[in-house]
C-alpha cells in the first residue's frame, strides 16, 4: 500500500497534529510507503489527484488504483482501519 499524504506549511493541523500521526503509522507499518507532498509547490501532484484541501490523503493499493481519499483531519484509528482493509 502507498498512502499519498498533501499538506501545507501554513496548515497548522498538517504540520503539527497530523506529524505526529503519520510517525507512529510508519513505525507500526513499516511496509506502507507515503508520500507527502506540498500542495504550494507540487502543481503536477495536485492537479493529477485533483486535490482542493489540506490535508488530503490518498491510499493506493499495491498496483496504483485508489482505494480511500480523506479530505482534513484523520484520525489514528482511521488510517490503521483502513490499512488493515486492504
Amino acid at each position: 500500500m502507498k498512502i499519498i499524504r498533501v499538506e501545507a506549511d501554513w496548515c497548522p493541523e498538517c504540520v503539527v497534529f497530523m506529524k505526529s500521526i503519520w510517525d507512529e503509522i510508519q513505525k507500526q507499518f513499516p511496509e506502507v510507503t507515503m508520500e507527502i507532498f506540498d500542495y504550494d509547490k507540487d502543481e503536477e501532484i495536485k492537479s493529477q489527484y485533483n486535490i482542493t484541501k489540506v490535508p488530503t490523503f490518498i491510499f493506493l493499493s499495491d498496483s496504483g488504483e485508489e482505494i480511500v481519499r480523506k479530505k482534513g483531519i484523520i484520525t489514528k484509528k482511521e488510517i490503521i482501519e483502513i490499512i488493515n482493509q486492504s
